[in-house]
C-alpha cells in the first residue's frame, strides 16, 4: 500500500506556490525601489517643512512649518517659470502628436522599404537627452555650427544663434523637443493603428468613404485611448525637461527658458536653499499628478 505522505518534490513545490518565496524573488527589486524611490520621496517632503541650505551644512535643520509653502505662492519667478513651461508643453506634445501621427500612418501603410524609413526615424529617440543637448548645442553655436552658418547666410541671427535671442530660444527647445520625441510618438500610434480591427475600414469601404472620412470617422476614433496614452507619457515628460535646455540654454537668454524644473534646480542647488527646492519639488509632483488623474478620467470616459 503506498504511503499517503505527499513526495519531498511536492511539498517543495506547494511552498515555491503558496509560501514566502515569490516574496524573497521579488525582494530586491522592492528593497532597490524602495531605496531610490520612497525613501528619497519622503525625505523631500520632509525637507519642505525645514529651513535648511547647504551653504550652511554645519547648522542644524529648522523645523518651519509651512513657510516655504507660504513663499511658494508669493514666489513670481515660480509662476513665471510655471507659464513658460505649460507654453513649452503644450507646443511641443502638440507638434510632436501631429508629426507623429502622420509619420504613423505613413510608415504603416503600403510604402517601400518601410522597415528601413522607420529605423531611421527612430534613430532620436535612442540618444540619450545629455548628448542630444550637446549635437544641438553644436549645430546652433553662433560662430561655427553649421544650422546657425546657413541661417546667417539667410540673413538670420547675424552675429548671434537662435538660441542666444530672446525671441527665438523657447522656440528652438521646442523644435530640439520635437526632433527627439516625435519618433516616440510615431513609435506608439504605429503599434495603435497595427492593432485596429479591420472590420470597420470594411464597412466603410462599401459604404464609398473617401480616405479622408474614414481617417476621421474610424481611424481617429478607434486610435483616441492610444492617443490619450501619448499625450499623459508626453506630457508628463515635457514638464519636467532638464538636460536638452540647461545644456543648450542654462535657462537664459535671462529668464525665457527658465523652465519650473530649472527654476528648481537654481533654488536648490545654485542658491543653496534645499528646504524650498523640495517643496518646489513637491508642487510641481502635485501636478503632474493631477494631470495624470485627468488623463485616466478620460481613458476611463472612453471605455
Amino acid at each position: 500500500m503506498k504511503s499517503q505522505n505527499p513526495s519531498f518534490f511536492t511539498r517543495v513545490r506547494n511552498r515555491v506556490k503558496h509560501g514566502y518565496f515569490p516574496w524573497l524573488l521579488v525582494s530586491p527589486a522592492f528593497t532597490y525601489l524602495t531605496g531610490i524611490g520612497l525613501i528619497p520621496f519622503f525625505f523631500v517632503i520632509a525637507l519642505s517643512f525645514m529651513d535648511y541650505s547647504l551653504a550652511y551644512v554645519y547648522l542644524p535643520r529648522v523645523f518651519v512649518g509651512f513657510k516655504n509653502f507660504r513663499m511658494l505662492v508669493f514666489d513670481e519667478w515660480l509662476w513665471h517659470a510655471l507659464r513658460i513651461t505649460f507654453t513649452f508643453t503644450a507646443l511641443a506634445v502638440g507638434l510632436e502628436l501631429l508629426i507623429g501621427l502622420v509619420l504613423a500612418i505613413i510608415t504603416t501603410g503600403n510604402i517601400r522599404g518601410k522597415t528601413i524609413w522607420r529605423s531611421l526615424l527612430l534613430i532620436p529617440m535612442v540618444v540619450s537627452p545629455i548628448v542630444v543637448g550637446l549635437i544641438w548645442l553644436q549645430m546652433l553655436n553662433p560662430d561655427f555650427g553649421v544650422i546657425t552658418y546657413f541661417l546667417h547666410q539667410l540673413g538670420f541671427f547675424t552675429g548671434t544663434g537662435p538660441t542666444i535671442e530672446s525671441s527665438t530660444a523657447l522656440l528652438t527647445t521646442v523644435l530640439v523637443d520635437v526632433w527627439h520625441w516625435t519618433p516616440f510618438v510615431m513609435l506608439i500610434l504605429g503599434a495603435g493603428i497595427l492593432s485596429l480591427p479591420v472590420e470597420p475600414y470594411e464597412a466603410a469601404l462599401v459604404d464609398g468613404a473617401s480616405s479622408w472620412q474614414v481617417f476621421r470617422h474610424v481611424t481617429l476614433p478607434l486610435l483616441t485611448p492610444v492617443i490619450t496614452v501619448v499625450l499623459l507619457l508626453r506630457t508628463m515628460d515635457a514638464l519636467r525637461i532638464f538636460d536638452e535646455v540647461w545644456i543648450l540654454t542654462g535657462g537664459g537668454p535671462g529668464s525665457v527658458t527658465r523652465y519650473s524644473v530649472i527654476h528648481a534646480y537654481r533654488i536648490s542647488l545654485a542658491q543653496f536653499n534645499i528646504g524650498y527646492g523640495a517643496t518646489i519639488s513637491l508642487f510641481l509632483f502635485f501636478i503632474t499628478l493631477v494631470l495624470c488623474s485627468f488623463f485616466f478620467n478620460v481613458l476611463r470616459g472612453r471605455r
